[in-house]
Parts: structure tokens; sequence; C-alpha cells
């Protein structure tokens, strides 16, 4: 999260957070010479009580792993700060004289300028990180089970075999297509991956939970096609206030799914995207995107947008995936701030949506707003 900032004081102090110190340097504007320099342990008590000791300074740190409690520390306390991002900080991470105090002190000298070339940002608040924690470790064991099922599909191979199974059900298929030789060895990983499920299944449980308890807007979210449980509830969490964007189009580029420009006079080369941001979430959206676009994807307006924009190449589906990654982001936005249901047909004249299926997204046959990808 971003936050707009103006330092009101002409004191500042730049810390470089570690793991078990702090290096700390105070800067009077107009003055190179530091006030005061040091290593603090890092504890509340030790920061708190060395900030107090100049009431009128700016705190000036980057976002890293100690970022989150440091802020909501300065935050509780009233003390103004500045989080750099620390992609802003070049100047920092590339130098060729790198050092806790020297980081310190350039900290200190970036917050004297413009804070807004620092680009500040806001952590998101203890419960909505909490919340997200949850879907993060969802995250983590879905890609163990997916490793443990490639091992044991690779091992089978060697022998000339075959295991057909889905990663969700392995557990439940696999064992009878494994060789009797193998067994002793893969065996244990099949019980392994039965337990990984069983725990998947309980983080789902509790993400539908805390949704009904907290987040009311994942379940009209889950209404977009191709957009489940784990993406609706990583989505909310992770945005946390959709009122931060003053367009539905700025969140592609704060999860980094808009392209990067180095444009040089007339030279305007095509690149990749930024990948800023979350990138937890932006898999999320890929996933999405690619079960829209496959051959189980429900038929809607970005469906047909993204088909076309593939243009029937390797290299033009890649790129129609971010592009529909990025649109879904963009509605996801608009509809949490409107308030209304998805519809998939939307702006499209009506001699062009199929037959039987409803402007509003309703169909005369089988419900075609509330599946979840299987993926996502």
């Amino acid at each position: 999260m971003t936050q707009t900032t103006a330092i009101s004081s002409n004191l500042t102090i730049g810390m470089d957070l570690g793991d078990t110190t702090c290096e700390v340097c105070v800067l009077k504007l107009g003055v190179k010479k530091p006030e005061a320099t040091g290593t603090l342990p890092m504890t509340p008590e030790a920061l708190i009580e060395f900030v107090l000791r100049y009431p009128a300074a700016t705190v000036v740190f980057e976002v890293g792993a100690q970022s989150r409690w440091v802020q909501q520390l300065f935050r509780l306390n009233g003390i103004e700060h500045i989080a750099a991002d620390p992609r802003q900080l070049k100047l920092i991470s590339q130098s060729r004289r790198k050092n806790d105090k020297k980081d310190a002190y350039l900290l200190a000298c970036a917050g004297r300028g413009m804070p807004e070339l620092l680009n500040p940002i806001t952590h998101r608040s203890v419960q909505a990180h909490a919340d997200r924690a949850i879907s993060k470790a969802r995250d983590a064991l879905v890609s163990t089970r997916t490793k443990l099922v490639n091992h044991i599909r690779g091992v089978v191979k060697t022998e000339g075999g075959r295991i057909k199974a889905t990663a969700q059900h392995f557990h439940n298929h696999a064992l009878e297509q494994i060789p009797e030789r193998l067994r002793p060895a893969l065996e244990p990983l099949i019980e392994v991956l039965a337990a990984i499920h069983e725990q998947i299944l309980k983080y789902e449980r509790e993400m539908k939970k805390i949704a009904r308890e907290r987040y009311p807007e994942v379940e009209r979210l889950m209404g977009i096609f191709s957009v489940g449980l784990t993406t609706a509830f990583a989505f909310v969490t992770t945005i946390e206030d959709p009122s931060r964007f003053r367009r539905a189009r700025a969140c592609g580029a704060y999860l980094g799914m808009a392209p990067r420009q180095r444009e040089s006079g007339s030279i305007s080369p095509e690149l990749n995207i930024t990948k800023a941001g979350d990138g937890h979430l932006r898999r999320l959206l890929v996933l999405c995107a690619h079960h829209l676009l496959g051959p189980f994807g429900k038929d809607c307006r970005l469906r047909r947008w993204g088909l076309e924009l593939c243009g029937g190449t390797k290299k033009g589906r890649k790129r129609a995936v971010v592009a529909v990654a990025r649109k879904l982001a963009v509605q996801m936005i608009a509809i949490w701030k409107s308030g209304q249901a998805f519809d998939p047909w939307k702006g499209m004249p009506l001699s062009e949506i199929p037959a039987g299926a409803q402007p509003n997204g309703e169909s005369s046959g089988t419900d075609i707003v509330s599946q979840e990808a299987p993926a996502a």
C-alpha cells in the first residue's frame, strides 16, 4: 500500500533494520555531518527510546522483514515515519561500498529531499496480514504437493509406468499404480500427500469461515468466471481497501502486470511486465486466466477477447494470459467498489450475446456465475 508523506521537521533519522541490531543516523537539514550515529538492539523499547530523543524527527527505513512491526510501533506512538520502497533505493542496494552505517546515512539523506520519490508504503493491517497468512500457507502446501507428485511420477516413469490421477486425488489412486518394488520408497510419500490434502481442505474451510465473518465481498468476487475462493480471498486480504485506487485500471500496475517502459527519443521497445507488487496474488490471477482461456473456461466477453488476442501462437497466448489476468484484477476492483454483480457480457451488443444467456450473466440452463476454477 502506498501513502503520501510530507516531512514537517528539519531532522531525519535513517534506520537500517537488521535481524538483531539496527544502525541509526540522525541528520539535520542543510548539514552533512550526522547529529548522532549508533547501533541499537532490534527491540521496541530500544527503538522508541532513541526516537523520542528527537521528537521532531522523521524516521526513514526500508521495507523488509522487520518493517511491518516497526511501522506499527511508530504508528501507535504517533511518530512520523517513511517506509521506503527498496526498489526506489538502488543507490543503497547497488552500492559498491555497502555497509549498514552507510545505508542508514543514505536513508536519512533520501528522507530529507522529496519523500514521494521513495514511494512510501503502508503495510496492511494486522488482521488482514494474519488472514492472508492462511492463503499463503495453503499455497505453500499446494506447492509441496506438486513437488511430491512430480517426484513420484518421475520415479514410476523410469520403470516404464504411468500414474493416471489428478494432483488433488493423487493420494487415493496412485498407490495401486505403483510397481511393487517401488512401494517401500514411495508409499510413505503417498501418506504425506494424504495428510497435506486434508490440511489444504482445512485451510479452505477456514478461509470460507473468515470470508463469511469479515469479508462478505469475497462471495461477490467469486461470481467472476474462473475466480474461486482462494483467489478472491487472497485478493481481498492483499488489497484490503479498494478506495486506494482512483481508477480500477491502476490495480493491474499495482500487481506488476503492466509492461515496463524504457523509452528514449523515438525508441519505444516492447518489454515484459514489471512484476512489481504481490507475486502470490499475481500468480493466482494468472492461473485464473489460464483456466478462463482453457477448454473448460466459460464463454464470456473477456474469454472471447483473450482468445482473439492469442492469435494462434505460443507467444500470443502468453501475452493473452497476462492481459486477461490484468483485466480480471480490474474487474474485481470495479465490482468490489461498485457492489454490483458480475456481468460477463457487459458492454456487448445484445445481438452478440449467445442465445439463452442474459445480459446480467444469468443463463436459462446451468448456473454460470458461481463456478470456481479448480487451480485457483
